[in-house]
């Protein structure tokens, strides 16, 4: 059996997710990587990785390479696109598709002149809650969307480049926002969003404050028939990521999230009424529940990537283009323009 042969652009934390899924996809073999010169030689021996580079232009044009897998920061996607698509590779970009939505027409410009697959890597509408939604909304079991909320929050990202707006395009909006955001233009459909609101602000997050960047964000999106509220945080305070989707319908609703159980956080160490109600061996203080939420993460990267793998051999659209990608671009900027206008902004 011919494999698809894939490079990587970067080899950071995403690209380790990246990578376990590949190595449960029998049709593909990954043959290069390319990263800072710190980076690409450790990454590449972790994941027995044969080619290595440390110039994005060298990567492209190396021959035995199907597909380039995109998993740098924001600024350096347009060009790795661009680049990838003139070397007629395949293309994978990571989320955010690009810090704007000018710089991400561009990459989508870049891939259609030349014709090429390409696909945004928007791994949320894989969780098994998120297509079980879906299978919901176009069944009719809870009638007509109305109003859905996908709240997700954390204590903010490691990589120093998400603090500067420069390389990220912004704060949580850009880093989670564009993740509910995509979720809910595919739970509806893919039809196309009128206007937005936002408000943002820098409240909890220590380097957040510093640096000028959201650490807090609502967006409310206006469908044809349904509102769209997306919240997102980098100022939670406490471990993991937590997740929500609720949608009203007009006959019915539907509600759950990563964690579908009771869950308390407690500082509290001698709260018995706590381990009785949860049962947590050994735990006295912190999260009280039980099941691994990474366990839903990495099966959520597996089935993007067998389906965009499947979606490559059968010469098919994946359920994410770059097309896609520039569309939520285009409503974070409107987002980011209503936080300083105060005012609705059309999309």
């Amino acid at each position: 059996m011919k494999k698809i042969k894939i490079g990587l652009a970067g080899g950071g934390t995403i690209h380790d997710f990246h990578m376990y899924a590949y190595n449960r996809i029998p049709e593909v073999e990954v043959v290069a990587v390319c990263a800072l010169p710190k980076d690409v030689k450790p990454f590449a021996e972790k994941w027995r990785i044969s080619k290595t580079f440390t110039e994005i232009e060298n990567l492209c044009k190396e021959p035995e390479i199907d597909v380039i897998d995109i998993g740098l920061p924001p600024f350096l996607h347009s060009k790795a696109v661009v680049l990838a698509a003139e070397e007629h590779k395949a293309v994978l970009c990571e989320k955010p598709l690009a810090r704007n939505a000018e710089e991400a027409g561009e990459m989508v410009s870049a891939v259609e002149k030349h014709g090429v697959f390409n696909a945004y890597l928007e791994n949320y509408s894989f969780f098994s809650w998120v297509e079980e939604a879906k299978r919901c909304l176009e069944n009719g079991a809870i009638g007509k969307p109305v109003w859905m909320r996908f709240y997700e929050g954390n204590s903010g990202p490691s990589s120093p480049w998400c603090f500067k707006p420069e390389l990220s395009g912004g704060g949580c909006l850009m880093d989670l926002g564009c993740h509910s955001i995509e979720a809910h233009r595919w739970l509806l459909g893919k039809k196309n969003p009128i206007q937005a609101f936002g408000w943002i602000d820098s409240l909890v997050n220590k380097q957040a404050i510093e640096t000028g960047v959201e650490d807090y964000c609502l967006a409310l999106v206006k469908y044809d028939e349904t509102m769209s509220q997306c919240e997102s945080s980098w100022g939670v305070i406490s471990p993991g990521n937590r997740v929500k989707l609720e949608i009203l319908g007009t006959e019915g609703t539907f509600s759950i999230g990563t964690c579908p159980r009771v869950e308390v956080f407690s500082t509290a160490s001698d709260a018995q009424i706590l381990k009785r109600l949860m049962d947590v061996p050994g735990v006295d203080k912190g999260w009280f529940f039980s099941g691994v939420v990474m366990a839903e993460y990495l099966q959520a990267m597996v089935s993007q990537m067998q389906h965009i793998v499947a979606s490559y051999l059968q010469d098919k659209a994946p359920r994410h283009e770059l097309k896609d990608g520039l569309i939520v671009n285009k409503i974070m900027d409107a987002v980011y323009k209503s936080a300083e206008s105060g005012k609705w902004e059309n999309i």
